[in-house]
C-alpha cells in the first residue's frame, strides 16, 4: 500500500473518532457550539499527515513590559523656557533681534550675553573650570573604561545604565567648561533648546538681567505617542510606558485613553516625562507598556499568531492536554504585535496547537 492510500484510508477512519470525544474540562472551557467541537481526538499518525504543531504558552514575567506598536503624533503644546545662565548685558547675535512667532531651528544662536564679571569672580571661575577638567578627564576614563569592558564582554550599549550614567556625567561636565570659558572671554551664547516658535520674547537686545531671569519661551513640538489596545482592564490601568531610542530609554505617561470607534479596542496617549527623542510624525515605534494586568497577570500568556482563531473577547486556542486529544478554550486577545499575541486565559505552560490550528476548526 503507497504513502498517499495509507493517509487517505487513515483520514477517513479517524472521522468515525472525532465525535465521540466532546468532554469539557473544568469550569474554564467554553460550551460547544453548533458549528465547532469542543475537544478532538486525533492519532499521532494523523497528527504528523496534518502537520500539526504545538508551542509552550509562555507566560508573561512579572514586571515585565507588554510590547506594542504606537503612532507617532506631535504636540505643540510643550515648550522651553530659556534664562540667563549669569548677570550680564545682552547683544543681538544677528541683524534683528528675535520676535514672539519666530521659527527656530535647534541649536540656532538668539542672543549673545556680555558677563558683568569682577577680577575676582574672573579668578574663581578659572579656579573652578580647572576643578571641573580634573573631573572631565576621570569622567572621560570611566567612560572608556566602560566602553571597553563591554567590547571585551560582547554585551552592546543599549540598556546599560552605569555606561549612559557616566556618559551623561561626561557631557555635563563638558558643557559647564564650554559656558565658563564663554564667560571668561565676555561672550556667552544663548542657543535655543529646539526646534519650534517663539512664544515670547520676555527682554530686549541692551538689557541688563540677572542669573536666572528668563529671555525666551520656546513652544516645541515634542511627540506624543498613540497606541491601540484590545482589553478593558489595560485601557484603564496602563499608565506608564517607556520607549527605546539609539540605545536610550525613556519614560512616558498615560494623559487620556478613548473608545477606538468605530473600530475594536481603545486609544490611549502617552506623553514623555522629560527628554523626548527626535521622532517623525506619523512613524510606528515600539512602546513598552506597563499595567496592572501585564505586572500581576498570571493567566496572561504569550503565543504566535497562527495559534490564536478569532478576535478580541471571541477569541479561542487549541490546548493540546494529551498525546491525542486537543481541547477548544476561551481566550481574551490583550495586545498583538508582530507575530506575537497576548491572551488572557490560556493555561501558562500548557501545549497550544499552532501550524494547523485552522484544520481542527474544520473538524466536526
Amino acid at each position: 500500500m503507497s504513502r498517499a492510500a495509507a493517509v487517505a484510508r487513515l483520514l477517513r477512519a479517524s472521522l468515525w473518532l472525532l465525535p465521540l470525544a466532546a468532554a469539557a474540562h473544568g469550569d474554564d472551557a467554553p460550551a460547544p457550539s453548533a458549528s465547532r467541537p469542543a475537544a478532538l481526538s486525533l492519532a499521532k499518525p494523523l497528527q504528523r499527515a496534518l502537520a500539526i504543531t504545538t508551542v509552550r504558552a509562555t507566560p508573561l514575567d512579572e514586571g515585565a513590559p507588554l510590547q506594542a506598536v504606537a503612532e507617532v503624533l506631535p504636540r505643540p503644546e510643550a515648550g522651553w523656557r530659556l534664562q540667563a545662565p549669569e548677570a550680564g548685558r545682552l547683544q543681538a547675535a544677528a541683524e534683528a533681534w528675535p520676535v514672539a512667532g519666530q521659527n527656530v531651528a535647534a541649536g540656532q544662536l538668539l542672543a549673545l550675553l556680555r558677563p558683568a564679571l569682577s577680577e575676582r569672580e574672573r579668578a574663581q571661575r578659572q579656579v573652578e573650570i580647572a576643578g571641573l577638567r580634573q573631573k572631565l578627564g576621570i569622567a572621560q576614563v570611566n567612560v572608556e573604561r566602560l566602553d571597553l569592558q563591554q567590547r571585551m564582554s560582547g554585551i552592546g550599549a543599549e540598556g546599560n545604565t552605569y555606561r549612559e550614567q557616566a556618559q551623561a556625567e561626561y557631557e555635563t561636565l563638558r558643557r559647564q567648561i564650554e559656558l565658563g570659558e564663554q564667560s571668561l572671554d565676555g561672550r556667552v551664547e544663548i542657543r535655543a533648546a529646539g526646534a519650534g516658535r517663539l512664544q515670547r520674547v520676555a527682554v530686549a537686545a541692551g538689557e541688563v538681567v540677572g542669573r536666572g531671569q528668563t529671555l525666551f519661551e520656546l513652544a516645541v513640538a515634542r511627540p506624543r505617542l498613540a497606541v491601540r489596545v484590545y482589553d478593558a482592564a489595560l485601557a484603564r490601568g496602563a499608565g506608564a510606558a517607556r520607549l527605546a531610542v539609539d540605545g536610550q530609554s525613556y519614560a512616558l505617561h498615560a494623559v487620556a485613553q478613548a473608545p477606538a470607534l468605530p473600530e475594536a479596542g481603545w486609544t490611549l496617549w502617552f506623553d514623555f516625562d522629560g527628554a523626548a527623542p527626535a521622532l517623525t510624525p506619523g512613524a510606528l515605534v515600539d512602546l513598552g507598556l506597563r499595567a496592572p494586568i501585564v505586572a500581576g497577570g498570571a493567566d496572561t500568556v504569550l503565543l504566535p499568531r497562527g495559534s490564536v482563531r478569532g478576535a478580541g473577547d471571541e477569541a479561542w486556542i487549541w490546548v493540546h492536554d494529551a498525546p491525542e486529544h486537543f481541547t477548544r478554550r476561551a481566550v481574551r486577545v490583550v495586545a498583538a504585535q508582530g507575530e506575537t499575541i497576548a491572551v488572557r486565559g490560556a493555561p501558562a505552560g500548557a501545549r497550544v496547537a499552532c501550524a494547523g490550528a485552522a484544520l481542527l476548526d474544520q473538524y466536526r
